[in-house]
């Protein structure tokens, strides 16, 4: 239906290795807030391209020092195919970013990947780095992105008076397909939301401003729980915000209520949206967030959910 299907093979085998390992995984994760090891999302975008994503927690902070490093290694080979050109770049973060990880924190790093239409399939890696220092930050960033757009990431971050929570890069066969730094918000409100985005991509400050009233009155006045992500996509200069915001905010986590709010979304597109969000969404999954973005040409939508696992 959504055109996948010349990634979706490499796709579905790559989650099943990885759901495994998270699924193995025997402590709470942080990835879902009840602490499910394994998160999936549906992305759209106003130009008709659609696609999957999935994120899975597999590494257990209880491992041995070297069990831990090998199912590192385990799973970077899984997430991405190790004869890509861009592999040897994504070793080097790794190291960079784990060398001095904290050993008090849960979450180090999660592996995913995503399949969409007509693009090869992309690797996902989350690295926490609440413990680096704006330096260390800058000097792994550096590595992989232009000096001049690294630092443009952390002066976002740094006006918004905030630390940087997590640093996500996504990597195809050939390099680095994008580069996105996260932020976490107790209190997010609307005009801080409208900032951001007129910040970090100004030409798009209206767009961005529009997509947000879609999201009725949930960014309240004193604020509500949220995340911003700002990036880049090096290898076509496209710059990128987005706002995530869970779906209990809107009341009951249920993909009706999900459902009505992604509907005034993506009327703004003139999309026929009734078969794609009829009935209580997909058997054995809850809906976790709902995002809304813009890069420099479009405008993007997605429904994050996590499987209901059985204890």
């Amino acid at each position: 239906m959504c055109g996948l299907e010349g990634c979706a093979e490499e796709f579905a085998t790559t989650f099943q290795h990885l759901a495994l390992h998270a699924l193995q995984n025997p402590e709470p994760s942080n990835l879902c807030a009840d602490g499910t090891p394994i998160e999936m999302s549906m992305i759209l975008d106003n130009q008709g391209r659609a696609g999957l994503r999935f994120v899975c927690d597999t590494i257990s902070h209880s491992l041995a020092a070297q069990e831990k490093t090998d199912l590192i290694d385990r799973c970077r080979e899984l997430a991405a195919d190790a004869k890509w050109k861009s592999y040897p770049i994504i070793i080097k973060l790794h190291d960079a970013h784990l060398e001095h990880a904290s050993a008090r924190t849960r979450f180090h790093v999660w592996y995913g990947g995503s399949c969409v239409r007509d693009s090869p399939r992309v690797a996902k890696f989350y690295f926490n780095v609440e413990w680096l220092s704006d330096f260390d930050l800058e000097k792994i960033l550096v590595s992989c992105v232009p000096q001049r757009l690294a630092l443009r990431l952390l002066k976002f971050v740094s006006a918004m008076d905030r630390r940087p929570a997590i640093v996500g890069y996504d990597f195809d066969p050939l390099g680095l397909h994008k580069v996105k730094v996260y932020i976490r918000f107790d209190g997010l409100r609307r005009l801080d939301a409208i900032q951001a985005g007129s910040n970090f991509c100004p030409d798009r400050k209206e767009v961005f401003e529009d997509l947000l009233r879609t999201l009725g009155n949930v960014l309240r006045s004193d604020g509500c729980p949220a995340m911003l992500a700002v990036g880049f996509l090096p290898q076509r200069n496209i710059s990128e915000v987005k706002l995530y915001v869970p779906v209990a905010n809107w009341g009951s986590p249920t993909f009706r209520v999900a459902a009505g709010v992604l509907r005034s979304a993506l009327g703004r597109w003139n999309y026929a949206s009734d078969d794609l969000l009829s009935g209580d969404g997909p058997i054995g999954f809850e809906p976790t967030l709902i995002s809304v973005g813009i890069d420099s040409h479009r405008e993007l939508l997605a429904l994050y959910m996590k499987p209901l696992l059985l204890s």
